[in-house]
């Protein structure tokens, strides 16, 4: 049960944090996101598609070195 609760969490907080992202709140949609990738990890699933949406608010806030970080973890 916990399992698909967080996986559920993961999803939710992600919806809220890519709307946050497209309104322009990009700290506190990094946040989120930093929250997903937590969540994913701790049910032994893929962070990827997180850690590829946070490259790309990365690149938007023109900060290529952690974007790059973030396109190398979801690598992983």
């Amino acid at each position: 049960f916990k399992v698909a609760l967080n996986s559920l969490r993961a999803t939710t907080i992600g919806n809220i944090a890519t709307a946050h992202a497209e309104s322009g709140e990009i700290d506190t949609a990094l946040k989120e996101f930093a929250e997903v990738v937590k969540l994913r990890r701790a049910n032994n699933e893929s962070p990827a598609n997180t850690l590829h949406g946070m490259s790309s608010i990365y690149q938007r806030k023109r900060d290529f070195k952690t974007a790059r970080d973030y396109v190398q973890q979801a690598r992983r």
